[in-house]
C-alpha cells in the first residue's frame, strides 16, 4: 500500500487539535467500559516437566549472551498462551501469520524480551467484549521480564506499562488503554511473561509502531514525541527502567480506512464534553481524607492562572518565614509543573488548595 494521502494526514492532524483529550481518569472510564476488564489475575507457577529446549543450540551460540540465554531457558509464544487456556491462539501463535521477534532490551536491572506477535480474526477462544461487542480483530503479543542478575521474579508488576504507539501519534493520545487492550500475565520458573491483546496495530503498519515498556502507569515521560517527524523515542532522562522496540510489521497490511474510523472514535471521545468533568481521587494525596472532607477550595486552572498561583504561594512561605530548603524545594517543583503543562499541552490543571496543603492533577483535558 502506498504512502498515506494527504487527506488521511489531515485527519491525523485534526483528530487531535481540539481543546480536550483524554486524560488519565478516562483511559480508567474507558478501560472499565471493557467486559471483564481485560487485565486477568496473574498467577505463579513452577513447572513439574522440564522447558522445551532450543532446538538450534549451535544457532543460538551465535546471538548476544542475552539473547542466547533467552532463547535458551524461556517457553516459546505457544507454551505461554497454553498457560492461560486459549488453545486457538496458541495454534495461531505456531502458524505462518505469526510474526517471531525474539528481540531483549534491558534497563534498570530488567531484561524485557519481545518474543512474538500475531494479528487477525478470530483468534482466540475468549474474545473480548466491549459495550456488549465482540472486539474480534485483534493483535496478540507474548513479552517476557526477568531479572538481569538471575534473580526470579517473584511479584506481580503492576508497575509495568507495556503499550503500542504509532509513528505521528503522540503517546498520551493513542495507548494501549485508549485503544482498548490489556493484558493476563503468569510467572513461570522466574520468568514473568505477558500476553498482550490490543487493536489490530496491522492497520498502522506504513506509519510505524512501536511497543513500550516503562515504569508506572501511563508514564509517558519516558518516551520523547518529535511533533515534527512523528519520532518517538526513548527520553534519556527518564527516571526509571523503560525500553522501546520497533514492530517489523508488513506496511502492505496498512488499512487507512479502519485508521480513518479508529481515528474519528477517538476524536468523538475526547471531545466528549463530560469526559473533562471526572472528579479525580486525591485522598492518597491526604491521609484518606477527600479534599471536600478537609474543606479544601477546588480550582480549575490554565497554565497562566498556574504559574501565578504557584508564585504566590512560594512569596507567602517566603513571608512565613519558611527555611530556605523549603522555598527552593517550591521554586523546583513549581518549574517542572510548567514544563509538564507545556511539554505535554495541558489546557488546564486541577488544583484543590487550602493554607496548609495543597494538590495539583496535571491529567486534566490534554489539549
Amino acid at each position: 500500500m502506498t504512502n498515506k494521502p494527504d487527506r488521511f494526514e489531515d485527519l491525523l492532524k485534526q483528530a487531535f487539535q481540539e481543546d480536550r483529550v483524554l486524560n488519565e481518569d478516562l483511559i480508567e472510564t474507558t478501560k472499565d467500559k471493557i467486559q471483564g476488564q481485560n487485565i486477568r489475575p496473574m498467577k505463579t507457577a513452577k513447572r513439574k516437566q522440564p522447558l522445551r529446549w532450543v532446538a538450534s543450540i549451535a544457532a543460538g551460540l551465535l546471538l548476544t549472551s542475552v539473547t542466547a540465554y533467552a532463547a535458551i531457558q524461556m517457553l516459546t509464544p505457544s507454551d505461554v498462551v497454553n498457560e492461560f487456556g486459549d488453545g486457538r491462539l496458541a495454534v495461531a501463535f505456531e502458524s505462518e501469520n505469526a510474526i517471531p521477534i525474539n528481540e531483549s532490551q534491558t534497563s534498570e536491572g530488567y531484561i524485557f524480551t519481545l518474543m512474538s506477535i500475531v494479528s487477525g480474526e478470530d483468534l482466540t477462544d475468549t474474545p473480548l467484549s466491549m459495550d456488549g461487542e465482540l472486539q474480534n480483530d485483534r493483535s496478540y503479543l507474548v513479552l517476557a521480564i526477568e531479572r538481569e542478575d538471575g534473580t526470579p521474579m517473584t511479584e506481580s508488576t503492576s508497575t509495568f506499562f507495556s503499550s503500542p504507539y504509532v509513528r505521528g501519534m503522540a503517546p498520551w493520545h493513542f495507548n494501549i488503554a485508549t485503544g482498548a487492550g490489556g493484558h493476563q500475565e503468569t510467572i513461570i520458573d522466574g520468568t514473568l511473561y505477558r500476553l498482550i491483546d490490543m487493536e489490530n496495530v496491522e492497520i498502522f503498519a506504513n506509519q510505524g509502531v512501536y511497543f513500550g515498556i516503562s515504569l508506572g502507569n501511563f508514564s509517558f515521560e519516558a518516551f520523547d514525541f518529535d511533533r515534527e517527524s512523528g519520532v518517538i523515542t526513548l527520553n534519556p532522562d527518564f527516571n526509571g527502567f523503560a525500553v522501546l522496540f520497533e514492530l517489523p510489521l508488513d506496511p502492505a497490511l496498512a488499512d487507512e480506512a479502519r485508521v480513518e474510523e479508529m481515528l474519528a472514535n477517538l476524536s468523538t471521545l475526547i471531545n466528549d464534553e463530560d469526559a473533562c468533568s471526572i472528579g479525580l481521587d486525591f485522598t492518597s494525596e491526604f491521609d484518606g481524607q477527600t479534599p471536600e472532607e478537609r474543606g479544601m477550595t477546588f480550582a480549575r486552572m490554565t497554565y497562566d492562572e498556574v504559574a501565578d498561583f504557584l508564585e504566590a504561594r512560594i512569596e507567602r512561605d517566603i513571608e512565613n518565614g519558611e527555611p530556605q530548603t523549603v522555598i527552593q524545594g517550591a521554586r523546583r517543583d513549581r518549574e517542572d509543573t510548567l514544563r509538564r503543562m507545556r511539554e505535554y499541552d495541558i489546557a488546564f490543571a486541577e488544583v484543590w488548595y487550602d493554607d496548609e496543603a495543597m494538590a495539583i492533577s496535571l491529567d486534566f483535558c490534554r489539549r
